[in-house]
C-alpha cells in the first residue's frame, strides 16, 4: 500500500496522504427509490438494451453516411430524433447515478465505470452542441467523438459480470489445458 512508501518531500507526502484517504473511502449503503431502481435487474436490462440498440443505430448512421457521402449527408428526421433520445436516456442515467451516489460517485466500487459514463455523456453533449451550432471546422476536428460513442459498448461488460468471470476463468486455464494436452 501507500503507507509502505516513505515520501521524500512535502508534495509527495501530501499526495500519498490524499491517495491513502481516497482509497479508504467506502460508500454507505444507499436507500431510497432511485437506489432501488439502480439495483434492479430490469434497470440493468434496460440500460444494456439501450446500449445495444444505440450500437445498432450507430451502424445504421455510419452506413447511411457512407451511402450518401456524395449527396446530402444529413440523417432523416426520425434518425435525428432517435439520436437525441439516446443522448437524453444516457444523460438521465448519469443524473440518477449522481443523485444516488452523490460524493461517492468518483470513489465507490464502480468509480471507473462512473468516470467512463461521465466522459461518454460529456463527449456526446459536446458533439450534439457542435451539430446544433453548425460550426463546420469544429465538427471536422471533433470526428473522434463519434468513435467515443462506440466505446459505450464496453459498458455492457458492467452488466455481464458472470459472463466476464467465466471468460476470465477459461482464458486463465488455457495454459493448464495446453500443458495437459502436452502430457497426454
Amino acid at each position: 500500500t501507500f503507507d509502505a512508501v516513505i515520501p521524500s518531500n512535502r508534495t509527495e507526502r501530501l499526495i500519498a496522504e490524499f491517495v491513502t484517504w481516497w482509497t479508504s473511502l467506502h460508500e454507505p449503503p444507499r436507500k431510497g427509490v432511485l437506489a432501488r431502481i439502480l439495483r434492479s435487474h430490469w434497470w440493468e436490462a434496460t440500460v444494456a438494451f439501450m446500449i445495444c440498440t444505440n450500437a445498432l443505430f450507430m451502424v445504421y448512421t455510419v452506413d447511411h453516411n457512407m451511402a450518401n457521402a456524395r449527396f446530402d449527408n444529413t440523417l432523416p428526421v426520425w434518425a435525428t430524433v432517435f439520436e437525441y433520445l439516446f443522448s437524453a436516456f444516457f444523460c438521465f442515467e448519469l443524473v440518477i447515478n449522481l443523485c444516488v451516489h452523490r460524493n461517492y460517485f468518483f470513489c465507490n466500487a464502480n468509480f471507473r465505470w462512473n468516470c467512463f459514463d461521465l466522459l461518454l455523456v460529456v463527449l456526446n453533449l459536446i458533439e450534439l452542441i457542435s451539430v446544433v451550432e453548425g460550426n463546420a471546422f469544429f465538427l471536422r476536428s471533433l470526428r473522434f467523438l463519434r468513435l467515443a460513442r462506440a466505446l459505450r459498448l464496453f459498458r455492457i461488460l458492467k452488466f455481464l459480470g458472470q459472463l466476464r468471470c467465466m471468460l476470465q476463468s477459461v482464458l486463465g486455464s488455457m495454459s493448464a489445458l495446453f500443458w495437459s494436452f502436452m502430457v497426454l
